[in-house]
This record gives C-alpha cells, sequence and structure tokens, in this order.
C-alpha cells in the first residue's frame, strides 16, 4: 500500500531587526585646542550574530560634526580637531541597517582647554653699558608643540 504524499499548512515567520547598543569614547580627554581627538564609537548587535553595517553620526550637540561607516567589530571612528574651548557634549548615532535598528550613545563630555606656553627672551648684547642699544627677542612655544601661539609680547 502507497502512502499518500502529506502537505501542512503554511506559517508566517516574522523576522525583525535586532536590537543595538552604542557606546562611545574619546582617545582624549580633556584635549588641548587644535589637537586631534579620536571619538570611537561602538556598535553591538542584541541577540543577533550579524556584524553591524551602516553608518554612524557624530554629533556637538545638535550640530552633526562628521559620519563614519561601521567597520569590523562595530567600530565607527571619526578623528576632529575642530572643537573649541571649553565642554562639548559628543553623542554617537548608529543610523541603523535592514538587519539593526538604530541606537544611540550616552552623551559624552569633551573638555578642551587653552594649550599652555613658554616664553623665552634673549638680548642682543649681554651684559650692555649703560645708552647702548640692544634688540630683545621673545620666542613663545606651544605646549603641546603643533598648536600655533597667537597674541602678543610686552617688554617691561
Amino acid at each position: 500500500m502507497r502512502s499518500g504524499a502529506g502537505s501542512s499548512s503554511s506559517v508566517a515567520q516574522a523576522v525583525s531587526q535586532a536590537g543595538t547598543t552604542t557606546a562611545l569614547a574619546s582617545s582624549a580627554e580633556p584635549s588641548v585646542v587644535g589637537q586631534p581627538v579620536t571619538f570611537t564609537a561602538t556598535v553591538t548587535p542584541i541577540g543577533s550574530g550579524l556584524a553591524p553595517a551602516g553608518t554612524v553620526d557624530f554629533r556637538v550637540g545638535a550640530v552633526l560634526l562628521g559620519s563614519s561607516p561601521v567597520g569590523p567589530g562595530g567600530i565607527a571612528t571619526l578623528t576632529t580637531s575642530a572643537l573649541g574651548i571649553g565642554a562639548s557634549s559628543i553623542t554617537a548615532s548608529y543610523l541603523g541597517s535592514a538587519d539593526h535598528n538604530a541606537s544611540a550613545s550616552a552623551p559624552l563630555t569633551q573638555t578642551v582647554t587653552a594649550a599652555g606656553s613658554t616664553v623665552t627672551l634673549t638680548s642682543s648684547a649681554n651684559p650692555s653699558v649703560s645708552g647702548q642699544s640692544i634688540t630683545l627677542t621673545g620666542h613663545v612655544t606651544s605646549i603641546p608643540a603643533g598648536t600655533a601661539p597667537t597674541g602678543s609680547l610686552t617688554f617691561v
């Protein structure tokens, strides 16, 4: 006796996007004005073995600082030296993908301080005699090196 082919009713399977969390870190807190700072966003999938793909927006308050693609390990980075002196609230927002929901980091405070400096003074003639003309030269060095000092020197 031959058995007939069996069939079952179809089942609708809903597949939804996996959740994510986004964490944000700074390479230098605090930093000095003009110093490059790298912000690293780590996008972690929740309940999914798929690596997140897509883009992360980095913002200072509501202003877009820049965007970066999510790379291996769920990492997106942005390097900038455009932050002004003071405390800035930085956030990273993962925009999501077909497989993963969007998420945003907690705000990160990035403090930017003024650069320090040292001043050295040289004289064209030392010692000198009364009435002799001399030239005093002041040289300002920025700390850390690489930021250009501005302003004026007053000789007293």
